[in-house]
This record gives C-alpha cells, structure tokens and sequence, in this order.
C-alpha cells in the first residue's frame, strides 16, 4: 500500500492512523487547509482476505481515472469539487483529489463544512 501522494511537485506522505474520516472508498486527511480524499487500492489492509472488494477498488480506481480529469470547473461553491488531483510519483495514476475545507461556527461550536 502506498501512502504517498503528490499534489503538483509537492509529495505528501500520509499516516493511514492520522486519517480524518474513513469510507468505504476512500480516507480522508487534512493537509495545509484542504482535505485529501485517497481512495483504497486494491491492497488497503480494509480489502484483506476481502477479493470482491479488492476487485471493486480496482474498477473503481480505473473509472476515476477517466472520470476525475473531466470533471467540470466553475461550480458554485457550495458544491463538493475537485480543487487539484493527487497522483503517484511520476504522474501515471490518479490516486485522489484535494478539496477546500471550510471550518465555520454552528451553534457555538466549530463544525467542519467540506466545500
């Protein structure tokens, strides 16, 4: 499993322990005011001992590979978007995307908004 990323020439190295949220896809981080979606591959020690799920990260993966460079730009900005795609060392996969995060106050107390 590989926990490096790479935003622009920026190489991020993630702790899969330090994780935001995790989901069925993908974990989330926090890095300098964004937060990483990363999604699964096939060897994320969630999909151990777990073939159908290795097989549907796999898909997955290769779907986002078409899908995500697609994606629109100039959304309003309350919808949840791509900012800047997170790739493996020498830019040959798509491995995630960066978003904005916003912490706003609700009710007295900070909530997390992912913009």
């Amino acid at each position: 499993m590989n926990n490096t990323v790479f935003l622009g020439n920026q190489r991020i190295s993630l702790t899969p322990t330090k994780a935001l949220a995790k989901g069925g896809e993908a974990d989330l981080y926090l890095h300098q005011g964004s937060v990483l979606k990363v999604y699964k591959q096939p060897d994320h020690p969630d999909f151990s001992l777990r073939p159908l799920e290795q097989s549907a990260a796999k898909e997955r993966i290769a779907t986002q590979q078409k899908k995500l460079p697609l994606f629109p730009n100039n959304l309003p900005e309350k919808i949840i978007a791509p900012k800047a795609l997170l790739w493996d060392q020498g830019k040959r996969n798509i491995l995630g995307y960066a978003m904005d995060l916003e912490l706003a106050p609700i009710g007295g107390k900070k909530a997390m908004s992912i913009w």
